[in-house]
C-alpha cells in the first residue's frame, strides 16, 4: 500500500515473476534495506520477493512447521517463529542455518504457541511474542533472544495478555501487539523488563483482534487488525 492506504501492489503464488511457489497462509512479513520482502506461512518456508511482488528465492534449508513471523536483520540473516517446532531459527542471507551458537536454533517451551518476532539493532536480540502459560513462570510473555550465545532467553518482558507481534523503531523503542488486552504497548529502549509500559495506544476501543504491529522510518505504527473474533479487517496507523 501506499502512504496514503491505496492500494499499489498485490501478488500471491509465485510473485508477478517466474517461480511458482506452493504458498499457502500466509502469516508473516518482514522487509530488509534493499526493499525485498520476505513471507512465511504454512509449510513452505521462507520466500523472498522484491519490492514490486517479483520471486526472487524460497528458502528451505530447514523444515518448518507452520511459522508464525519473520524478521531480518541489518546482514540480511532472516529470524522464524517456527511455531509448529517450538523454536526460533535463524538462518543467513543464503537461507543456511545460521548463529543461536552455531546451530542456528533455540527452542521455547513446547506448552506455548510462538506469535510474531523482531530483531531489535540496537540490543541485537531477537524478540518474540509467545501465547499461553508457563513461559518462565508468566502468561504470554515477549522474549529476547542473543543470536551470538543462544541458549536461554536473555531477556523477558510480562504484563501481556496473548500479544500477537512485537516491533522496534529505530530508537530501540519496543511496540506490542496485545491481543487479548486490545492495545498496542510501547516500551522505552532499555526500561523493557518494568512490565508498565509507557505509552498505550488503543483509540477509545478501536482495536479488537491485533495480529501484527509494525514502526515506520517516521515513527508511525501501523497495526493490524484481522476479522476474527469481531475484528475490524483493516491496518490501523497511528503518530508517534
Amino acid at each position: 500500500f501506499t502512504a496514503a492506504g491505496a492500494l499499489d501492489v498485490a501478488w500471491g503464488n509465485g510473485g508477478k515473476g517466474k517461480g511458482l511457489v506452493s504458498y499457502t497462509l500466509p502469516t508473516g512479513v518482514a522487509v530488509d534495506g534493499g526493499q525485498n520482502l520476505y513471507v512465511v506461512g504454512g509449510m513452505s518456508g521462507v520466500t523472498k520477493f522484491d519490492k514490486d511482488g517479483n520471486f526472487l528465492a524460497q528458502f528451505t534449508g530447514t523444515t518448518f512447521s507452520n511459522p508464525s513471523g519473520v524478521a531480518v536483520d541489518g546482514s540480511g540473516d532472516i529470524f522464524v517463529s517456527d511455531k509448529g517446532n517450538s523454536r526460533i531459527v535463524q538462518l543467513d542471507a543464503g537461507g543456511n542455518l545460521n548463529g543461536f551458537g552455531g546451530g542456528g536454533t533455540v527452542a521455547v517451551a513446547s506448552s506455548v504457541t510462538l506469535a510474531g518476532l523482531a530483531f531489535n539493532a540496537n540490543d541485537g536480540d531477537v524478540y518474540v511474542a509467545t501465547q499461553g502459560t508457563a513461559v518462565n513462570g508468566s502468561y504470554s510473555v515477549i522474549l529476547g533472544f542473543n543470536p551470538s550465545s543462544g541458549g536461554a532467553a536473555a531477556v523477558t518482558v510480562n504484563g501481556f495478555k496473548n500479544p500477537g507481534g512485537v516491533a522496534f523503531d529505530a530508537a530501540g523503542n519496543l511496540y506490542v501487539a496485545d491481543t487479548g488486552n486490545r492495545q498496542v504497548e510501547e516500551f522505552l529502549a532499555g526500561n523493557f523488563t518494568g512490565g508498565v509500559p509507557n505509552v498505550v495506544f488503543n483509540d477509545s476501543g478501536l482495536l479488537k483482534t491485533l495480529l501484527g504491529v509494525a514502526v515506520a522510518g517516521s515513527g508511525d505504527i501501523y497495526v493490524a487488525d484481522t476479522t476474527y473474533n469481531g475484528g475490524n479487517g483493516s491496518v490501523v496507523k497511528f503518530a508517534p
